[in-house]
């Protein structure tokens, strides 16, 4: 993590929404953001995926990408 709060917070939240949700797909788990996180935390999420890291987990990554 780094000492960007909302950054280490939509690491946090992706990865435990996916661990949550992720016997029901990337898609389930794309959806759910879609719905309940706003357009900025998708943004920031986006920005994560196209990272060279290892902070998202590949459930996370393969649902962020579809968004």
């Amino acid at each position: 993590m780094n000492d960007d709060p909302l950054r280490d917070s939509v690491i946090k939240n992706i990865n435990l929404i996916a661990l949550n949700l992720g016997d029901q797909g990337r898609e389930k788990i794309a959806d759910h953001v879609r719905r309940f996180w706003s357009p900025s935390l998708r943004a920031t999420l986006v920005t994560l995926t196209q990272e060279d890291n290892e902070v998202l987990t590949p459930l996370a990554k393969e649902a962020a990408k579809i968004l």
